[in-house]
């Protein structure tokens, strides 16, 4: 099986490269072109287009606040580009994010969102980051012009190497921590995930890949390094430091658990990465 890989040099395109036994990347310069990139997936024996190419802002999210066409363009109108390329040739497979609900009392929320609840952090609900507007836009679009489609959802992906973008080398270094129960995702099992929903030719649609339950941030840290000292406090309190609100919620799993995709909970997940950096 030949796959595209677009976006391969970001941390999750990165580490779908590492799991694909084989698979083509081409240059953001050429597949900025709608037409190149049709005539490509022409000439060449591609049978699933990877998107994970997106923009998420420089050092955090504030960023795409200021840069708010290079985030418009990398998070809605890149992947549109590359559906209509696709279209009528392979399947595409899109990695979007789990960050477009948001919980008012994140301590105490009250469900778990699944793929059929509306997004309520996003351009239509008037609160949300303009990075989580773009990427709930996308997958609206994309899903109006549905054909053979993939979305998956990544939620603060976490992995047992140290990295900018892992949820578990970051947290160390913050001195003030939301009170706030979340989803998150190991990068490894989300890619894993992502690969077989092809492989196994699940149904096409939406898909929450996040490791089962939740954390509780103030535990999660506590775990981590617990010599740390820092302060716990609620989301209205956090808020005051950040440009714009941080998405908290918790998603459910059992869309793709139920067509017989194993994902680890997220605790079995966690110590894993532990063991892993034991040895």
């Amino acid at each position: 099986m030949v796959i595209l890989l677009l976006g391969s040099n970001g941390y999750v395109g990165t580490e779908f490269k590492r799991q694909l036994d084989s698979c083509v990347t081409i240059s953001h310069i050429d597949i900025v072109d709608e037409n190149f990139l049709r005539e490509f997936l022409l000439d060449n024996p591609i049978e699933f287009v990877i998107n994970c190419a997106g923009y998420v802002g420089n050092p955090n999210v504030d960023a795409c606040e200021t840069q708010r066409e290079e985030t418009f363009d990398g998070n809605v109108l890149f992947p549109l580009m590359v559906q209509r390329a696709c279209s009528g040739l392979v399947a595409l497979g899109h990695v979007s994010t789990g960050c477009i609900y948001n919980e008012l009392d994140p301590e105490n929320p009250g469900k778990e969102y699944t793929e059929l609840d509306k997004p309520n952090f996003d351009f239509s609900s008037g609160n949300s980051s303009f990075y989580s507007g773009t990427k709930s836009l996308a997958e609206k679009l994309l899903m109006e012009n549905s054909e053979d489609l993939y979305i998956w959802r990544l939620r603060m992906p976490f992995e047992s190497v140290p990295h900018k973008k892992n949820l578990l080398t970051k947290l160390p270094n913050y001195t003030t921590v939301v009170k706030a129960k979340n989803s998150i995702s190991r990068l490894s099992d989300f890619v894993r995930c992502c690969i077989e929903s092809y492989e196994k030719r699940i149904p096409f649609g939406i898909y929450n890949v996040t490791n089962g339950g939740h954390v509780y941030f103030p535990d999660l840290c506590r775990s981590i390094d617990n010599s740390i000292k820092r302060k716990y406090v609620t989301v209205d309190e956090i808020s005051e430091m950040f440009v714009v609100p941080r998405s908290n919620c918790i998603l459910s799993n059992s869309k793709l658990l139920d067509t017989g995709i194993e994902m680890d909970d997220v605790h079995t997940a966690i110590e894993k990465c532990r063991e892993y950096g034991k040895g």
